[in-house]
């Protein structure tokens, strides 16, 4: 016989029911709530790059959820933007066992491999966010800007799509002409930006990509008149004089080059960038003092740039003030804006290192970077030179021989491994590198200048007649003419010195105190001397 309940115990225990469903969905409400507003404190906090602040309320998040996909997501970006990205990742991880089909997790991871450098991952991640969510415009954007940077041809076909998707786009039809251009299909490319430009008429950033497509296809006279558009267009923007400057420095004029550069610091005499690109220019034309002096302004304007500040401490090293370039360099790397500057200013750090005379802090930081990102194309190479500079030539060249096949367009590559010949002395196989290099590049100035220095080293004087024949075509500068003269001189080659040096007191008379005070030119260069300051 089953229990019975009395009518009393029946109605007591479902008044107790009630209660309980009463009391259960506010329970609920509360924590929902509660959960939200910790959600929402975190996304404020991250936005503002208040980073503890945003990881306490993510995790006070998690208290009260421990399944809460926006917190672990939360999480993970907080330690993406502090560098530690293998835990970024295992938050990534955990929240897309939760919930595999959320847009949003593999976005986040996409965003990982960006900061990463590794681009086919972030490839695979924004395929899947695009499968998942095929109205996410902006990540079909991103991942074709991804297959661009790693060159894919589905680019373009992504592109077209993104077009239809948001025709009114003018960024995909600047990314189209983009990955036009890198086919070499530069007729089309043009088109293509010209679409953008009259889709946003006020952007002058298209009117330079204009230019840039027009210098791809030797269209200078596009290039300039393109330039000259924008610089009347927008009086105040010293972008069009900057541009001018490096046409007129491809063309060798460089008095013009210098004019453009001082023009744009006058149209804006607070742009850290012109007084840069003028610090640049003085350094290349030797003249120190007024390389240091603009540098500095350009630091002036904007001391929390990493530009300005590798910018200075390069000038500096460039002018043997080793020390004082230092904290420069390390402001530089600290204040990074990417990745991939990071790298780039790190790699400058180590050579200043070792300059310094801080080998083992130098080789130790090498092997750290290479260590973190073993696939990225600088880390390599800082390896490789570390490696060179301690004398391990093999090592170094085993590495630069991996990256030449994993980055076979990157030309850097190549001349990294043909100044490690030059420094181990393997001058036939330099030779070789060198001749290799001008088959694609026949003017290229520095195999050229390789070229003169094995024959310097070798005291071969048919090689360096060569070198100053094809020399002799190039547009150099007072100072690189008179360098390549001694050097011809030093082999015995005094008939082909003789046209670079009345070319460098042609272009500038000043270069008569050179002839008269400088070093004797029958004296070698020390080995290894070529290059060494800023590579």
């Amino acid at each position: 016989m089953g229990l019975r309940l009395t009518y009393k115990q029946k109605s007591l225990l479902l008044a107790a029911f009630s209660l309980l469903q009463a009391f259960e969905p506010a329970w609920s409400q509360n924590s929902k709530t509660q959960l939200q507003a910790l959600l929402t404190q975190g996304d404020a906090s991250s936005k503002k790059f208040q980073l503890q602040q945003a990881e306490d309320a993510y995790r006070q998040a998690l208290k009260i959820d421990p399944r809460s996909v926006p917190a672990l997501l939360g999480l993970s970006a907080i330690y993406r933007h502090r560098g530690r990205a293998q835990l970024s990742n295992s938050f990534i991880e955990t929240a897309t066992k939760i919930e595999p089909n959320n847009p949003r997790c593999y976005l986040a991871s996409a965003r990982l491999f960006e900061k990463l450098q590794d681009t086919e991952q972030a490839i695979r991640a924004y395929k899947k966010v695009v499968a998942l969510d095929p109205s996410d415009a902006h990540s079909l954007q991103m991942l074709s800007w991804n297959q661009l940077e790693n060159h894919t041809l589905e680019a373009e076909q992504n592109l077209r799509r993104l077009i239809k998707m948001a025709p009114t786009n003018d960024g995909a039809y600047r990314l189209l002409a983009y990955a036009q251009s890198n086919e070499k299909h530069y007729d089309e490319a043009r088109r293509t930006i010209s679409t953008a430009i009259k889709m946003a008429p006020t952007n002058p950033n298209y009117y330079q990509d204009l230019a840039t497509i027009c210098l791809r296809a030797n269209d200078t006279a596009g290039a300039k008149k393109a330039l000259k558009e924008m610089l009347t267009k927008f009086p105040g923007n010293p972008a069009p004089l900057l541009g001018l400057a490096e046409i007129a420095a491809r063309e060798g004029q460089y008095k013009e080059q210098e004019k453009y550069l001082r023009q744009a610091t006058v149209v804006k005499p607070t742009s850290d960038l012109a007084w840069r690109e003028l610090a640049v220019y003085y350094g290349l034309r030797r003249n120190q003092p007024e390389c240091i002096r603009c540098a500095r302004i350009a630091y002036g304007f904007k001391p929390k740039s990493a530009k300005n500040n590798y910018c200075l401490a390069a000038c500096l090293l460039d002018s043997d003030n080793l020390k004082e370039a230092e904290p420069y360099m390390q402001k530089a790397v600290e204040l990074a804006d990417s990745l991939e500057e990071q790298l780039t200013y790190e790699r400058q750090q180590i050579h200043l290192k070792f300059l310094l005379g801080k080998n083992d802090e130098a080789m130790a930081q090498a092997k750290k970077l290479y260590k973190q990102y073993p696939h990225n194309l600088t880390a390599i190479r800082s390896m490789a030179w570390a490696l060179m500079c301690f004398k391990q030539y093999d090592q170094g060249f085993a590495l630069l021989k991996q990256a030449m096949a994993k980055f076979p367009e990157d030309s850097s590559i190549a001349r990294d491994y043909l100044e490690g010949l030059l420094s181990a002395g393997r001058y036939d196989q330099a030779r070789a590198e060198a001749r290799k290099l001008l088959l694609k590049e026949p003017n290229d100035e520095e195999c050229w200048s390789c070229l003169m220095e094995i024959a310097q080293k070798t005291g071969n004087k048919k090689e360096a007649e060569e070198a100053m024949k094809h020399i002799g075509k190039l547009n150099l500068s007072a100072h690189e003419s008179m360098e390549f003269a001694f050097n011809s001189m030093s082999t015995g080659a005094n008939n082909k010195a003789l046209p670079a040096l009345k070319k460098a007191l042609e272009s500038s008379p000043d270069s008569a105190d050179l002839l008269l005070n400088t070093r004797d030119p029958r004296a070698e260069s020390p080995p290894g001397a070529k290059g060494q300051k800023n590579r």
